[in-house]
């Protein structure tokens, strides 16, 4: 087990999530600290994902060893509920805020990148709750402000990332999480989960990072560079769209209930957001400076 605190992401909005191993987990919860750059932090009142190794395809209470973690000591030891999935058994207890994750015993590189990928759903949906959301976004920062790019895949988002100039720079290129503040709301990069698959990533990305959300542009490619504003309604159903990219890996693993409830906040949370962030149409020639144009329409905290 690690000895040297925990490795803990904390978010925008002060939640803090731990990453705890048990017997055999060890090397796990490393590759999380290591891809995500999360720094350590001494026990305490966070919420916890608790590694631990079973038979996933058991659908049982958890058999838990209770000399290995301490905070094993302190969590129920029957009555779990499992949302099960293809690489990771998801146990939650009416009675903790603490969640564990059950993996099965086979090694690989990438069988731990879908581990971790479906491990960090609980934050995700704690997220969803809290008012934030997911974003299939590329994040760029400009004037110590946060800049969305939202589009599908293919569309060209990797392009602007490598393609933008100084002063501005590009943090993620991928997926985003938005998270409500005291003053309006926040962006954190989160890692391209899928290089790690396809490509073999060394890449690691410092996802405690956050910026003010300054705006968000919807990418089109065209022969032009053209910035158009958006309606707040069209805004709100294309940044739910997007977020849908992000979550819906989920969708084979949750009830019709549970993905209507998450359907309604994260259309609720658009709008929200959609209201309080102003949004546009990117018209981006991809091999033009289509960052003027951005510039013309950003608000800088000066």
């Amino acid at each position: 087990m690690l000895t040297d605190g925990r490795p803990c992401l904390k978010l925008a909005d002060g939640q803090m999530w731990e990453f705890l191993s048990t017997k055999d987990t060890d090397g796990l919860i490393e590759r999380i600290a290591s891809l995500m750059e999360l720094k350590h932090c001494l026990p305490g009142d966070s919420k916890k994902i608790i590694y631990l190794l079973g038979d996933l395809t058991e659908k049982v209470s958890p058999g838990l060893d209770m000399g290995y973690c301490p905070e094993l000591r302190h969590l129920p030891k029957d009555g779990w509920l499992v949302t099960p999935m293809k690489y990771a058994n998801i146990w939650h207890h009416a009675k903790t805020p603490h969640i564990l994750c059950e993996v099965d015993k086979k090694k690989g590189k990438i069988l731990d990148i879908r581990r971790i990928l479906q491990s960090l759903y609980p934050l995700y949906q704690n997220v969803i709750s809290s008012g934030g959301m997911t974003s299939h976004s590329a994040m760029l920062e400009y004037g110590g402000m946060g800049v969305l790019i939202s589009a599908t895949s293919g569309t060209g988002k990797s392009t602007c990332c490598r393609h933008i100039a100084e002063p501005w720079r590009a943090v993620c290129d991928d997926e985003t999480l938005i998270i409500p503040s005291e003053k309006g709301y926040r962006v954190h990069p989160f890692p391209t989960w899928n290089d790690y698959i396809t490509r073999r990533s060394k890449k690691t990305w410092d996802v405690q990072r956050h910026l003010p959300l300054s705006a968000i542009f919807f990418l089109q490619q065209s022969p032009t560079d053209q910035v158009i504003p958006v309606g707040k309604g069209m805004a709100a159903y294309s940044l739910y769209r997007s977020s849908l990219q992000i979550f819906h890996r989920y969708k084979p693993y949750l009830s019709d209930d549970e993905l209507n409830a998450a359907n309604k906040t994260l259309f609720d949370n658009a709008c929200a957001i959609s209201n309080a962030v102003p949004s546009f149409v990117l018209h981006a020639s991809l091999r033009g400076r289509f960052w003027d144009e951005m510039e013309k329409v950003i608000p800088v905290d000066n």
